[in-house]
């Protein structure tokens, strides 16, 4: 049950929420209304292909390569589903991207800074701390965009 509770709190919190964002970020940079039909499209599969290429394990890569992938993922989900000029909406991806690791960066300082420098790995291999550290940084990068 609590493995359930976790899976949920990561995907309503950690990639639900962070998909938001990333499609709000192309919606706000193409200056364009949104359409909730296909605002919410676009955030279901982008928050799928996120937890695919991140929990899954199907695909082996590297840190940082996820993250490529997912800008290619938003910036065609922009240009095809959401019909958007490919310019402003990778612009929108790059912004929202540099974002998330500048607000992921300041919940790890914060962690260390509390539990201090010692604690921080042993406070990140428990899963559970991992998905309730980011709901901060995703709801500071929610209020941003």
């Amino acid at each position: 049950m609590d493995m359930l509770k976790l899976v949920l709190a990561k995907i309503l919190l950690g990639y639900i929420l962070q998909s938001i964002t990333y499609v709000l970020g192309v919606y706000a940079v193409n200056k364009r209304k949104i359409d909730i039909k296909l605002f919410s499209i676009a955030t279901l599969i982008f928050s799928l292909a996120t937890y695919a290429i991140r929990e899954t394990g199907w695909i082996k890569i590297d840190f940082g390569v996820h993250t490529l992938l997912l800008l290619m993922v938003i910036i065609l989900l922009g240009v095809g589903l959401l019909k958007n000029n490919i310019y402003p909406t990778a612009l929108a991806a790059i912004i929202v991207s540099l974002s998330v690791i500048i607000s992921e960066t300041v919940t790890a300082l914060c962690v260390s800074s509390i539990l201090g420098s010692n604690n921080v790995e042993k406070f990140f291999a428990n899963e559970f701390n991992k998905a309730a550290a980011v709901i901060p940084a995703n709801l500071a990068l929610f209020a941003i965009v």
